[in-house]
């Protein structure tokens, strides 16, 4: 008798510890935002004028955001060109949000996702692209 008191004392303490030192959904989101960008940023893009920055994740209500800072490197008539085609890269970030591997966690959470454009110069934002769970479904 004896005995089965103190399996059963011991298996619901390891199994509060066990529980207890599980990461919430935020907080693994924010530690590997983070980790990837000390790991990684800044990192170029490839196409020489487009830098990335960070990646940040932030807890919105129940749900959170994974936002992905980028900063870009134009001139004027670049940046013209640029919000002229902000539908076509509003598609091209979606289409990588629903196809990136990286973001399958994310999704199954269904948290949002925001890409910012930030002139790389004075810092000010110039474009905002944010998708939500019905976006990307």
């Amino acid at each position: 008798m004896y005995t089965r008191i103190v399996k059963f004392v011991l298996s619901f303490s390891f199994l509060f510890i066990l529980v207890s030192c599980r990461e919430s959904m935020h907080e693994r989101f924010k530690r590997e935002a983070r980790e990837y960008t000390e790991q990684n940023c800044p990192c170029s893009m490839g196409d020489g004028i487009t830098v990335l920055d960070s990646m940040v994740y932030a807890e919105k209500s129940s749900l959170g955001e994974w936002a992905i800072h980028y900063s870009v490197f134009l001139n004027e008539e670049q940046k013209k060109e640029l919000m002229s085609k902000k539908d076509e890269l509003e598609r091209l970030n979606l289409k990588f949000v629903q196809n990136s591997p990286i973001f399958i966690k994310q999704k199954e959470a269904g948290i949002d996702f925001a890409f910012m454009y930030y002139d790389a110069e004075t810092k000010t934002k110039m474009l905002e692209c944010r998708y939500t769970k019905k976006d990307y479904e």
